[in-house]
C-alpha cells in the first residue's frame, strides 16, 4: 500500500504534474481527495476546477486531484 503523502512527495520532486497507476496498486487516503470520472477530461477539470498546478493521479477510470 502507497501512503498519500508519499506519493505527493514524490511527484513534487520529480515534478510529474500526473501520474497513472494501476488498479492493482492501492493508495491509502486516495478515496478522501475530489475526483472526476469514469473517463474524465483531464485538461478540462485542470481548467476548469482543479488549476493547472494541480497534482493528478489516474488510478482505473477515475483521476483524483491530491495536491
Amino acid at each position: 500500500m502507497i501512503n498519500l503523502e508519499t506519493l505527493r512527495g514524490n511527484m513534487k520532486q520529480s515534478g510529474a504534474k500526473y501520474i497513472y497507476l494501476s488498479s492493482k496498486e492501492k493508495v491509502s487516503g486516495l478515496s478522501d481527495c475530489p475526483n472526476a470520472g469514469p473517463n474524465p477530461n483531464i485538461t478540462g477539470m485542470r481548467n476548469l476546477y482543479w488549476g493547472k498546478d494541480a497534482l493528478i493521479v489516474k488510478q482505473g477510470a477515475y483521476a483524483y486531484k491530491i495536491g
